[in-house]
């Protein structure tokens, strides 16, 4: 196995919704012999670049390796959490893996991520004493409730 011949693989997230986490996970295997240290991670497509996901208020990385067998072959793993979706996560997204020897380059598919708006605010009532459930229908759609 040559450097470049790395290979990258994940599990496609589903799509996400406003306000929620979504995990993005990707599996590099290499030879350290021939490739030395790899830099793995997640980056998001804009026009002309794919920056790193690194920013600690929005996104959580995990990375973890694993020697195989013979110790020179290595699989990293790299987990990326988005800690709440906006609409601005929108977009596709990439997990790379670049060789510290020689900078060879190894790249997963395409990820087009899609953010769900939330659902609305639903909340149901429960009464047990008749008086309760009367009393709290007239608050609630009295005049003065409704125009808040």
């Amino acid at each position: 196995m040559t450097c470049l011949q790395k290979q990258i693989s994940y599990m496609t997230p589903m799509v996400g919704t406003e306000g929620m986490p979504l995990r993005l996970t990707c599996k590099a295997e290499y030879d350290m012999k021939q490739c030395g240290r790899i830099d793995a991670f997640w980056c998001h497509h804009t026009l002309k670049e794919c920056p790193k996901l690194i920013d600690p208020g929005k996104y959580l990385t995990i990375v973890n390796e694993m020697f195989m067998e013979d110790h020179s072959v290595r699989h990293r793993r790299v987990v990326t959490d988005f800690i709440q979706l906006t609409p601005a996560d929108r977009g596709v997204y990439q997990c790379h893996a670049v060789c510290e020897m020689g900078g060879h380059t190894a790249m997963g598919h395409y990820i087009n991520i899609t953010v769900k708006g939330t659902c609305p605010l639903h909340f149901s009532v429960h009464c047990y004493y008749w008086h309760a459930c009367l009393f709290l229908f007239f608050f609630l759609f009295s005049p003065l409730f409704l125009s808040w």
